[in-house]
């Protein structure tokens, strides 16, 4: 008898081969993992777009839930407000030419970065907690 983990190997072991045809598929036609999920004028405008790339799907089976909804509430919140807001201030709030974290996408990044630090940082305090109870404990007990 096997592990807990025999059937989220094999189920791993079974997604490898149309995952590994995903990526060369992708490799092969750039762009054909983005989909415009509201449109195309959505997707130009805002960024809105949804994106069938593996290493997300890789990564869900790895990370925690929570840890997942602050991701995806941080990239949501970054496409939805910040960016558009961010391409409207072009030449007040950062350069004409700018590009990469020096430009627009500074702010579509940032939110969704700040949201997975918090969770980060949320998940340390409460081992850190769960850590100190037993101590605590033990400085209460008399001798």
């Amino acid at each position: 008898g096997g592990g807990g983990g025999d059937g989220a190997a094999r189920f791993l072991g079974i997604a490898a081969a149309p995952a590994a045809a995903w990526a060369m598929t992708t490799w092969a036609w750039d762009g054909v993992e983005r989909l415009a999920v509201f449109g195309l004028q959505a997707q130009s405008r805002d960024a809105w777009q949804f994106n069938l790339s593996v290493a997300p799907f890789g990564h869900g089976f790895i990370v925690p839930a929570r840890f997942l909804l602050s991701e995806a509430l941080g990239a949501v919140v970054a496409s939805g407000c910040f960016s558009r807001l961010a391409r409207a201030k072009k030449g007040e709030w950062y350069a004409d030419d700018a590009t990469g974290f020096e430009g627009a996408d500074a702010f579509t990044y940032m939110p969704a970065i700040f949201s997975v630090a918090f969770t980060a940082i949320y998940q340390l305090l409460r081992i850190l907690a769960v850590l100190a109870r037993p101590a605590r404990r033990a400085t209460a007990e008399p001798l």
